[in-house]
């Protein structure tokens, strides 16, 4: 039995000179729904108040009217269309497009952390759904950024490698470190503090700047954090052994 059919027969039994208590018992309904069909047989008032709901909670995106179904506490913050073009398929063109609509909005593209949930007005997807799924648009978020124009984004120590190549550095990546050249005559000589990304790194640039004439091509490398302990402990030898001696000589 419809709403329809519902009222015709609520109007009945209180024709009939029955109560809304004995009704609700005679409809198996709750109290609440059997005065509605007396106070608003037609839903007008109904439509009234949800069409006040969604004016007073305008969308987020377009700022058109809600659903004010929910009411006040639980309004929707989209409305029907825009909650539906958040649901719409997005193609490797579509995902290049919104990548490249963020950058002019954010002054960069966007890493995966902003793209951690798809956007509820359909402006982006969520970022691991561009490349991982049933039917991933690319392989990685990587090639999703570069498919938009830009750089193609690295992490930690190839972040640093591919900068270093392109002759910027930034000082966070950076270490210190000593290298040591064992010259032809077998004694190792010291170069540095020395930057750079590594060790391989650090004795990379002293060997492009020719290390010693007289240098045999075998480079040792130690971080400035391991190298003076160990200098330390080698003078602490040098001194122990040179007082054994003096103490010989007297």
């Amino acid at each position: 039995m419809g709403r329809a059919a519902r009222v015709v027969e609520a109007g009945r039994l209180r024709a009939a000179g029955l109560s809304v208590r004995e009704i609700c018992a005679e409809m198996g309904l709750c109290r609440s729904a059997v005065a509605a069909y007396f106070t608003d047989p037609d839903l007008e008032q109904q439509r009234a108040r949800r069409a006040e709901y969604g004016r007073l909670h305008p969308c987020l995106s377009c700022g058109d009217p809600t659903d004010g179904s929910r009411g006040t506490i639980r309004s929707a913050d989209y409305c029907e269309r825009c909650v539906g073009d958040a649901q719409k398929v997005w193609t490797a063109e579509r995902i290049i497009e919104a990548v490249q609509v963020w950058a002019a909005e954010h002054g960069r593209p966007p890493i995966v952390r902003d793209w951690a949930r798809s956007s509820p007005d359909g402006r982006w997807p969520a970022a691991t759904s561009t490349y991982d799924g049933a039917n991933p648009s690319f392989s990685s978020w990587s090639d999703v950024i570069e498919a938009a124009g830009f750089p193609r984004p690295y992490q930690g120590f190839r972040q640093g490698e591919a900068r270093r190549k392109e002759g910027e550095v930034p000082a966070r990546y950076l270490r210190a470190f000593v290298v040591l050249e064992q010259a032809s005559d077998g004694r190792w000589i010291e170069h540095g503090p020395v930057e750079g990304l590594t060790a391989a790194v650090a004795v990379e640039t002293v060997a492009e700047k020719g290390g010693v004439e007289s240098g045999g091509g075998v480079f040792v490398a130690f971080s400035v954090r391991q190298w003076v302990p160990m200098r330390v402990a080698r003078v602490q030898r040098f001194q122990a052994v040179k007082m054994e001696d003096d103490g010989r000589d007297s």
